[in-house]
């Protein structure tokens, strides 16, 4: 053998270089993972020639390795290459006879592994099934598919949708490349699990992962009701189960449905005729999704949609023009003829889709649209736009009769869809505006319904008004308007234009639509609009507060940066004619004078700048007075001093946008005139510098963050382009600006004013200077800033700080600085303040906290850090508090935000030596600080001995003894995950820190003991932690016996230690000191008890942390033990400790132990079951006895607590850790007597809980009169004005009780005799009051924990489907309507499960539940005049007024529209009308038959011929109205009960019979129009929902 042979790798060594190299196997590195693969291969076949040479046999040493992989797991995506390896040796049959499990395990990682492990695993399965295929089972398909299809099919319906995407990505294409045979296997497979119902969600999602995978594949080439699969098999596809995938409730199903009805292999295949109907169908349902990452991939997916419809159409016609020459010279054939009328059909078939969905989405942005509606229909006309755009193909023959462009002609090409998109490009949100305008500028000129001087004159003036407002959505609005009807009318048809002293339009009569004035016709409107900067500053000299009602120079300022903004766009040549310097000597007098005018007014410190926090300018409409508060009448919209500060800082903004915009056309190579020479670069670079002052001038003086922010934009703008010149004058500049900070920062007779707001604009400067570098080069200005004020801010601790000085205070003391540069080269500044220290700690902090110049400044992290610490040991506060914002800063920058260990869902942690290892300075320092402070803390601690803490010992250490370095570090310590380095022997090892930190466990503040013992556990080494946990447990015992002098501070600290190793360390430990530390916890085990004995320890505190330790020790070895024996020992070990049997009694602090000892017990009950232990035992009743009787404990937070862990540990103590029947009584007992909030919450919440048993286990411990006599006390609990959060959860108590009252009297037919029907009125009642408040928590006024409970007391428990009259079920579902269109999407979502699955439509989205809600009611309630009535509510509460809108609220039009892009009253409105419409078919309904006939509305009779103004259909109030008057007009007309001749008919088509309207009332108008001459084309055309 081997063994003998002299030379060769005996199996054991083979075996231990195996472990040696599976060791690296996780490694981040991945060049060390390959390397350590192709080691592992090297070794195999070293094997391999070592057998063939002596003739042995491998096998037996193979077996040994693939053991070894399995034993790893699965999970690990280190073994599947090694794997791969060792199935080329074994060949595949030998390989799933030594590890049969390999397929189903490396399948089933997909529900569980990232992204990593999933590709390693697909790349094991690629080869090893293919393998199998070819030489295993010898193409046997069944054979083969039996061995994954299994695994596959639980990974895509039963795992989840993780598992079911993993899956798709990685593993489907595997076998489906392998045999696409198995493609028609598999799909029969899934769609044959049907039930009476249909595929559940997860088939139907499944099988569109299928459908969509082969599809990319090019293994089908459309979805059809016959899908034709390889190999000539056919597969039946019912039609709904991809209808019911576009309606899915999960975003995923309904984004690969897309994907399998948009994208194709070959993008020259058209989409069938069954795709563009189910494109029909999901298009509607998807416009008002408010998910930004599903709406960004539905407009990328049907943008490519419409690119492969374009690629088709073309390479069919091209196609179709050979063949046709072919068949000229050739003849034609019959075959070749019906081939292309069929493409042809094809053709026109998408060809009419595409004008459906252009017409579509033009009736979508109707007024008063969600702006989730309007944004994504407006997204995607512009991609329909830029797509089929007509000079975007080859053009010539290929642009024939047949094809599509979305611009000319149809709906977009009207007078009032102009109108409409006008509105939006004047809209409040920036996207809306953005993509409105888009389309605008794309669409033929001259516009329709602005195609004259007055109609244009008339939307710049309406833009003017907007402008000159103090409120930025309108400001913003008015700008933009002016800024399209800029581009289309004077830049494009040279048309001059004018904003002031007065909006004015002139027609240019010889301008040509082919030959575009240029970007320079617009001057004229630019100089109208510096003229109105001009006057406004003017007017704000006479009346500032008037003159920022108006905005101040705001307005005209924003309209000049957009009209440079397009100058600057159309490129060198345009502004080489504009002659941008001659411009630039007209913006900068306006510019500077717009700076005087405004910026005091925001660097004030008195009351005037109380409202500078707001972020923006946009306040209420309520009026107020600045001096009372009171109202000022109708034209005072805030008070003013907000109305000053708002337009000052607002013009502010625009000063800074509009330096850099002017910055970037200056500098603009190729824009300036060679006829300047010399003189004009020199005046360029003085106007730049004067510019760059005015921005460092503001940011030195203004105090409004506001401000400060965007004129640092403005700044950043202005030095980019400076130090890209080459001209040593321009780039000299920010280095001079760069001194000038430090000189401010420095100057002396400062006082505290100069330091508010965290320095106010200084820091903002100094970013600018640090980000206006250019990106991809070595940085200058930042290392330069950095270490300038990294100097100053070190000056020391004793700067400022003494008996007086000059602005210091009492003898502050000077420090030196000096300042590096070119041009300030050795400059020294003496500073007798304190004040210069605070700017610069504000500014490094402003700096460090930028996340673009993150990589720039991690090089300072270690400085900043040392700074930051060490300014906690300044005297003054001003430099403390810097410090605390420089330390924060640097703590989230070199850590994380959410890298705290208690937060459940925190990113995994950077280890304490990684920290280390990037920032080794730190280890040093922190060991000297620690060293010191441990010093200090030792010497004045006193006390020690004593044996209580906060009990015996009442003497309290001042804070102002406790080293100033220590808490800070401690707090870094504490964040950091656990060490990797083993022992002390590298410098930079974590654990030569833990002594240090140990030492700080024994100081008396408890505060500073617990965040010590955080701090320890990341210096602890994971081998290391099981000896950590017996040396701390037998130190504790020697503290609780007296063994060892400490007190009781030394017996917290060390038991704190102990909980924390078991909390944070025992989790993320490997396999072997896994077990090491479960048997370091049960060796342990009576020292620790021994440690919670009130026999032995008096402080209640430490014997608390105590038990915390014990709780979290049963937590960890109870589940990492795996010998089952040895798991029940540990339970009874901990079950029978004496603190847990124990007496309770009273005491100071007695109650922090008492509820530490209730969670354990709690926590001994769930974990029963899974160690095994006997349930009937006497261990076990006691615990559950303890248990109940802590619920009735006389301390709430005993009661809390045991409340808050069986809530915790629900699902593991109702399979019988506790009796339901004892744990009901004592709960009812809980809810009638509680008197804490938070404890009668948590017992309500279990309380609901129990009652969602099924009706066989709750007949066992309750009956319904119980159940109702609980409802009705949560129900009291609820009505009660207290907490938000009881009332919540006393109303979904309720809810839960009643159904189950409800429910087990239905299932058992339960009637008492006594009082029977006193109790049924009784429980009516309480019915009635349930929903009631059910439904006035459903409003949406209401805060979203009320609404939730609304959904969870009426549809989660079932309650609605189960109320007796049909008037409280109607309240609930008129309660449903409102939650599914809630603005939250969890509870949207939720709703429609719930209600979905009461009316047999479940797993859909919440507007097709409101949907069908409506059509279920009708169906089942049709006949009820409760119904009807809400129908004809309904109706009228969403049709609007038909008053027109006032001429005020005509330029807030964009104010009216609801935040919520979930609630549409046009939706309410359709569902309310057809449904009014189908019941009025019946004659019996006379009263829906009048309101259809009567479709003026109530005052019909009345006004008839009285002249009444139609209401304007551009004000979402009149649409609605107009639309209802024509849904019921000309429903009214095909049902018969109007004549098409009637007087009202006429004078409807008299009122709205243009084409100004917008398209859907326009289609509208067209429909009444139909009917009249008799056809029936039914107004349910246009339908939000499906």
């Amino acid at each position: 053998g081997l063994d003998g042979m002299h030379g060769a790798l005996a199996p054991s060594d083979l075996l231990g270089l195996a472990a040696l190299v599976s060791s690296s196997w996780e490694d981040p590195l991945s060049l060390i993972v390959r390397t350590s693969h192709s080691c592992y291969g090297s070794l195999l076949e070293c094997h391999d020639i070592q057998c063939r040479l002596i003739g042995v046999d491998p096998l037996p040493l193979l077996k040994k390795l693939c053991d070894g992989l399995t034993a790893v797991g699965f999970h690990k995506k280190g073994i599947y290459t090694p794997l791969t390896h060792l199935s080329k040796r074994l060949g595949p049959l030998r390989t799933l006879e030594l590890c049969p499990n390999c397929i189903r395990e490396s399948i089933g990682t997909a529900g569980h592994a990232n992204d990593a492990t999933c590709t390693a695993a697909a790349g094991f399965l690629k080869h090893f099934s293919r393998t199998l295929l070819s030489e295993g089972l010898r193409s046997d398909l069944r054979a083969w598919m039996d061995t994954w299809q299994g695994p596959l099919t639980a990974a895509l319906v039963h795992q989840g949708q993780g598992a079911r995407q993993n899956a798709s990505l990685y593993l489907l294409p595997i076998f489906l490349e392998a045999d696409p045979r198995c493609l028609a296997v598999l799909l029969s497979s899934l769609l044959s699990r049907k039930n009476e119902e249909g595929l559940g969600q997860s088939e139907v999602a499944a099988a569109v992962s299928v459908l969509k995978c082969a599809k990319g594949l090019d293994l089908i080439s459309r979805v059809e009701e016959e899908l034709k699969c390889p190999e000539g098999e056919c597969v039946w596809l019912d039609k709904e189960v991809p209808r019911s995938a576009i309606v899915s409730s999960l975003d995923s199903t309904r984004v690969e449905t897309l994907e399998l009805l948009c994208a194709s292999w070959k993008k020259t295949s058209l989409p069938g005729r069954g795709e563009l109907d189910l494109l029909r169908r999901a298009i509607p349902v998807e416009l008002t999704c408010a998910s930004m990452g599903f709406r960004s991939r539905f407009v990328t997916l049907l943008s490519k949609f419409f690119e492969r419809i374009l690629i088709a159409t073309r390479s069919a016609r091209s196609r179709r023009r050979a063949d046709d020459r072919w068949r000229a010279e050739h003849g034609k054939g019959r075959e070749a003829k019906e081939a292309a009328e069929d493409e042809e059909a094809e053709l026109r078939e998408c060809i009419s889709f595409l004008i459906w969905l252009r017409g579509h989405l033009s009736r979508c942005l109707y007024p008063g649209a969600p702006v989730a509606r309007r944004q994504l229909a407006l997204d995607l006309l512009v991609a329909m736009a830029r797509v089929f755009r007509v000079d975007g193909g080859s053009g010539g023959e290929e642009e024939g009769e047949g094809e599509f462009h979305p611009l000319e002609g149809g709906p977009l090409v009207g007078a009032g869809t102009t109108k409409v998109l006008v509105s939006n490009v004047a809209d409040s949100w920036d996207d809306v505006r953005a993509s409105a305008a888009g389309i605008l500028c794309a669409l033929p000129l001259p516009l329709p319904g602005l195609d004259t001087e007055v109609e244009v004159t008339r939307a710049l003036c309406f833009a003017k008004s907007l402008l000159v407002s103090a409120q930025v959505r309108e400001s913003d609005a008015g700008a933009s308007l002016a800024r399209v009807l800029a581009k289309r009318y004077a830049a494009e048809l040279g048309w001059e234009m004018r904003i002031h002293p007065d909006a004015s339009v002139t027609a240019v009569t010889n301008s040509k639509l082919g030959s575009p004035a240029g970007a320079e016709a617009t001057l004229p409107l630019l100089r109208s609009a510096l003229f109105l900067v001009d006057d406004q500053v003017s007017q704000a000299k006479q009346d500032l507060h008037s003159s920022c009602l108006q905005g101040l120079a705001n307005g005209g300022l924003l309209l000049c940066r957009y009209l440079l903004e397009d100058l600057h766009a159309a490129g060198a040549q345009t502004l080489r004619r504009v002659d941008c310097l001659a411009l630039a000597r007209e913006v900068l007098p306006r510019v500077l004078a717009a700076t005087r005018c405004s910026a005091w007014a925001v660097s004030q410190q008195d009351e005037l700048n109380v409202g500078a926090g707001e972020a923006e300018g946009d306040f209420s409409t309520e009026t107020f007075s600045a001096e009372t508060g009171e109202g000022e009448g109708e034209e005072s919209i805030a008070p003013a001093a907000r109305v000053i500060i708002n337009g000052s800082w607002l013009t502010i903004k625009e000063v800074g946008a509009v330096t850099g915009r002017l910055a970037r056309m200056l500098l603009t190579p190729g824009t300036q005139r060679e006829d300047g020479g010399g003189r004009a670069r020199e005046e360029v670079a003085a106007i730049l510098e004067r510019l760059g002052d005015n921005l460092l001038e503001i940011l030195e003086e203004v105090k409004h963050n506001g401000a400060s922010e965007k004129a640092h934009l403005g700044l950043t703008d202005l030095v980019g382009p400076l130090l890209e010149t080459g001209d040593p004058k321009l780039e000299g500049m920010p280095y001079a600006w760069l001194s000038r900070l430090r000189r401010h920062a420095l100057r002396p007779h400062q006082t505290g004013s100069d330091i508010v707001r965290r320095s106010a604009g200084l820091p903002f400067a100094l970013v600018a200077l640090a980000k206006a570098e250019p990106k991809g080069l070595p940085k200058k200005l930042l290392p330069l800033g950095m270490r300038t004020f990294l100097d100053i801010a070190s000056a020391g601790p004793g700067a400022g700080a003494g008996d007086d000085g000059d602005g210091g205070g009492p003898g502050g003391r000077a420090f030196i600085t000096t300042f590096p540069s070119a041009g300030d080269a050795g400059i020294v500044l003496n500073v007798l303040s304190y004040f210069p220290r605070v700017h610069a700690l504000n500014m490094l902090s402003k700096v460090f906290n930028d996340s673009e110049l993150a990589t720039d400044t991690s090089g300072f992290y270690a400085d900043g850090l040392k700074l930051a610490i060490r300014g906690f040991a300044d005297e003054r506060w001003e430099v403390r508090n810097g410090a605390s914002q420089l330390y924060s800063t640097l703590v989230v920058r070199m850590i994380g935000f959410k890298n705290v260990w208690r937060v459940e869902t925190s990113r995994k942690a950077i280890t304490s030596s990684e920290f280390f290892d990037r920032f080794g300075a730190l280890h040093a320092f922190f060991r000297v600080e620690l060293e010191e402070a441990t010093e200090s803390l030792g010497a004045c601690q006193g006390g020690g001995d004593d044996d209580d803490d906060d009990g015996g010992d009442t003497r309290v250490l001042p804070a102002t003894l406790v080293h100033p370095s220590l808490l800070p570090i401690l707090g870094v310590l504490s964040r950091l995950g656990g060490s990797l380095k083993e022992g002390e022997n590298d410098a930079l090892s974590p654990r030569r820190l833990a002594p240090l930190v140990q030492r700080c466990c024994l100081a008396q503040s408890l505060a500073l003991r617990n965040l010590a013992a955080d701090s320890f556990s990341p210096l602890v080494p994971p081998s290391e932690a099981p000896t950590c946990w017996r040396d701390l447990a037998q130190r504790a015992k020697a503290l609780a016996s007296g063994e060892e002098r400490g007190g009781a501070n030394a017996l917290h600290g060390a038991a704190r230690q102990l909980r924390v190793l078991c909390e944070r360390n025992a989790p993320d430990l490997r396999l072997q000191d896994r077990e090491d530390m479960v048997e370091a916890i049960a060796e342990t085990l009576g020292d620790l008890a021994e440690c919670c004995s009130r026999r032995l320890v008096s402080c209640p505190f430490a014997r608390s942390e105590a038990v915390e330790a014990a709780y979290y020790a049963a937590k960890f070895a109870l589940g990492a033990c795996k010998n089952q024996r040895s798991k029940i020992l540990l339970w009874e070990s901990f079950a029978g400790m004496d603190a847990v049997t124990g007496v309770t009694g009273g005491g100071r602090g007695e109650y922090e132990f008492e509820a530490a000892v209730a969670r354990l017990v709690v926590a001994l009950l769930g974990h029963a079951r899974g160690a095994g232990a006997d349930l009937h035992g006497d261990l076990a009743s006691r615990l559950r006895a303890t248990a109940l009787s802590n619920l009735r404990s006389e301390r709430y937070e005993v009661r809390l607590a045991t409340l808050e862990e069986v809530e915790s540990r629900w699902d593991d103590l109702h399979s019988g850790g506790l009796d339901p029947a004892a744990l009901h009584g004592a709960l009812r007992e809980a809810v009638a007597a509680e008197g804490h909030h938070g404890a009668l919450s948590v017992a309500l919440r279990l309380l609901g809980r129990l009652s969602r048993h099924d009706e066989e286990v709750l007949a066992e411990y309750s009956t319904p009169s119980q159940l109702r006599e609980d409802a009705a006390v949560a129900l009291a609990v609820a009505l009660e004005p207290t907490h938000e959060a009881l009332r919540s959860d006393a109303l979904s108590c309720s809810g839960h009780l009643a159904s189950a009252a409800l429910r087990l009297g239905e299932a058992t037919h339960h009637k008492e005799k006594e009082d029977e029907q006193e109790q049924d009125l009784e429980f009516l009642g309480v019915l009635s009051a349930l929903v009631d408040l059910a439904s006035e928590f459903a409003e949406p006024g209401r805060r979203l924990p009320l609404r939730r409970a609304a959904c969870s007391c009426l549809f989660a428990s079932g309650l609605a489907r189960r109320l007796p009259s049909f008037s409280m079920r109607l309240l609930a579902w008129v309660a449903a309507c409102t939650l599914l269109q809630d603005e939250d999407d969890a509870l949207r979502g939720w709703c429609g499960e719930e209600v979905g699955g009461a009316i047999g439509c479940g797993g859909v989205q919440a507007s097709v539940v409101l949907s069908r809600l409506h059509d279920h009611l009708t169906l089942e309630h049709g006949k009820d005049p409760e119904y009807r009535d809400w129908l004809l509510w309904s109706a009228a509460t969403n049709a609007g007024s038909s008053g027109s809108c006032p001429p005020s609220a005509a330029r807030r039009l964009f104010d009216r529209e609801e935040d919520n892009p979930s609630r549409e009253r046009l939706l309410s409105l359709q569902l309310a009308l057809l449904q009014i419409v189908r019941l009025a078919g019946d004659e019996a309904q006379t009263k829906l038959r009048a309101y259809l006939r009567d479709f003026w509305g109530e005052d019909d009779n009345v006004t008839r011929g009285a002249g009444r103004a139609p209401p304007d259909p551009f004000d979402p109030d009149g649409f609605l109205h107009s639309y209802a008057v024509l849904c019921r007009a000309q429903a009214a007309v095909q049902a018969g009960l109007v004549d098409g001749n009637d007087e009202r008919v006429v004078e409807l088509v008299g009122w709205w019979g243009g084409e100004a309207l917008p398209p859907l009332l326009q289609d509208l108008m067209d429909g009444v129009l139909a009917s009249v001459e008799g056809r029936a084309d039914g107004f349910d055309a246009f339908f939000l929902a499906r």
